[in-house]
């Protein structure tokens, strides 16, 4: 815990001198189990982390008025919005100690936790957990506090593990472990079981059918969805109506090699009889094993004909607004790369016009662009400075909604204080009928305005961090020629998404769109670059 001098100011003159350390709060909850009550977990941690900070108040400690909550986040990655509000917060100046429960609540993973210290020692921020004593302004403290978190990992593989142990007895002695039900079958909860349901059999025994007769999985999903069929569909404990999508070749391959139609459970490569009724005849199910096996086996593992496929996640698709993912495929021995719309992928060549893009003549096209952009520093400081210049634009208005919405609250507020006096004054029935509907109405209409408050706080967040993040392009922009060739494949992807926010492939090859994080995009003319991408399907093979 960090201890400071529990001393009060003795006079005045001591008193305005004092420093003033704004504390945030950070709370998380890994489930949503109990979130719609009036009191929860998250409400816990906040008050003690409060009144931990009001014991402090003689040494300046005072409460950041944000509230930083991730309820149902786990704690193994850093993927929650409040955490990363609140280390945009850091990064602004905004906060100089944070406050939580448990160290555990920032992060149960080692590695995270230690970059979340990097960030706050190199901010000068320090981290207080309230109820375990350490000081991470110390260097005794700071081992001490890595060392719990190794036990705090330590302990989450243990359960993982153990969880991991149960499942694999459960499928040894044939019951359903839990996960998603499978067309055919439904959940009994009561006896923790997959009923067989009769209606659904016939749908279940049709999927195995027409791929023998189809010999694809993209026309059988096709068929499939024409007949009318789609996937298993149910309620889960939440009451959420799960499932329902239709039928692509991705799901179609995992259902067709799940042994549970025969009757089995699988777990690795080891097989073991289960309690459920088969569906599917087991010479069938051979046959379609053995017919997705010959279809695979023209195809080559992307781990022996490796390509690092920079541009990984940033490629759109301008005609069907997929993602573009990476792909290969064989022609004449050669190998070909390049990035397919997602559409086609899970579908069929007929679900987008585009179909794909080749990959290296594509990312040699945007690193020649970046670098071009980074060795003319007028470009760059004009596509920052019109970056800066369109964020410092936004702020008015965004801040006149904010004053606006902050009167309407407060006049709501005071409108419901005098029909609350005027409640307790009058005895009329009636009268009494018509104020409490009106509180009703104001109460809801404040709601809203506190909602819409919210958006616009996070608004002018995202906006102050674009300010930030435009020195960092200026820089990464100015340097990208000189370093990266020397990067690693990682460290290139790291670069580009650094630098990128999104790629459309247009349909037309004349030019791509590149949009730059957080600048604003850039079309790329693709002539005088050599890059022939209206040829693309002379080189590169149309795969089924």
């Amino acid at each position: 815990m960090l201890t400071l001098p529990n001393t009060k100011p003795r006079d005045k003159a001591v008193s305005q001198k004092l420093e003033i350390k704004r504390c945030a709060v950070y709370t998380r909850k890994s489930t949503d189990e109990n979130l719609n009550s009036d009191f929860t977990s998250l409400d816990a941690q906040r008050e003690s982390c409060e009144s931990f900070i009001k014991s402090r108040k003689a040494e300046g400690w005072q409460l950041y008025p944000e509230r930083f909550d991730d309820p149902a986040y786990s704690g193994g990655n850093t993927n929650r919005p409040a955490l990363q509000h609140l280390l945009a917060a850091i990064r602004q100046g905004k906060v100089q100690i944070v406050v939580a429960y448990k160290y555990d609540r920032m992060s149960r993973n080692i590695k995270d936790f230690v970059k979340i210290l990097d960030l706050f020692d190199k901010h000068g921020v320090a981290f207080v957990s309230v109820t375990q004593q350490f000081d991470t302004s110390t260097s005794i403290g700071r081992i001490f506090q890595t060392m719990l978190m190794g036990f705090a990992q330590f302990e989450r593989e243990l359960v993982s593990e153990r969880t991991r142990d149960k499942r694999i007895a459960m499928i040894q002695k044939g019951k359903w472990a839990g996960g998603m039900p499978v067309i055919g079958y439904d959940i009994d909860s009561a006896n923790r079981k997959l009923v067989l349901n009769k209606s659904e059999a016939r749908q279940a025994e049709d999927q195995f059918l027409f791929y023998l007769k189809e010999k694809s999985l993209g026309k059988t999903a096709k068929r499939l969805n024409e007949r009318g069929y789609r996937l298993k569909q149910w309620i889960n404990k939440a009451g959420l109506e799960k499932g329902g999508s239709r039928y692509n070749k991705s799901n179609l391959a995992q259902i067709l090699r799940n042994p549970f139609y025969i009757g089995q459970l699988r777990y690795k490569d080891n097989f073991f009889p289960g309690e459920h009724k088969a569906i599917v005849d087991e010479t069938l199910f051979n046959r379609v094993q053995k017919l997705l096996s010959q279809n695979n086996g023209t195809h080559h593992s992307a781990n022996q004909d490796k390509h690092d496929f920079l541009l990984k996640g940033l490629v759109h698709c301008k005609v069907c607004a997929s993602f573009m993912t990476p792909n290969f495929a064989y022609s004449r021995g050669r190998k070909y790369f390049y990035y397919k719309c997602t559409k086609v992928n899970k579908n069929d060549k007929d679900a987008c016009s585009v179909k794909s893009a080749p990959a290296k003549e594509l990312e040699n096209l945007i690193v020649k662009r970046l670098s071009f952009l980074g060795q003319n520093k007028k470009v760059v400081e004009a596509i920052v400075k019109d970056a800066q210049e369109s964020s410092v634009k936004a702020f008015g208005p965004l801040r006149e909604d904010r004053k606006r919405v902050q009167e309407e609250i407060r006049k709501t507020d005071e409108e419901a204080k005098k029909l609350v006096n005027a409640l307790g004054a009058h005895k009329n029935g009636s009268r009494n009928s018509f104020i409490t509907d009106r509180l009703d109405e104001l109460q809801e209409k404040k709601q809203k305005a506190e909602e819409r408050l919210a958006d616009i706080e996070l608004s002018l967040q995202s906006l102050e961090g674009r300010m930030i993040d435009a020195d960092v392009i200026r820089h990464n922009l100015q340097r990208f020629d000189a370093v990266f060739d020397k990067l690693t494949p990682n460290e290139k992807k790291d670069r580009l998404r650094l630098l990128i926010k999104e790629i459309i492939y247009n349909q037309d090859p004349s030019k791509i769109k590149m949009t730059l994080r957080p600048l604003p995009e850039l079309d790329l003319e693709v002539e005088g670059d050599k890059v022939s991408f209206d040829e693309r399907t002379k080189w590169l093979p149309r795969v089924p």
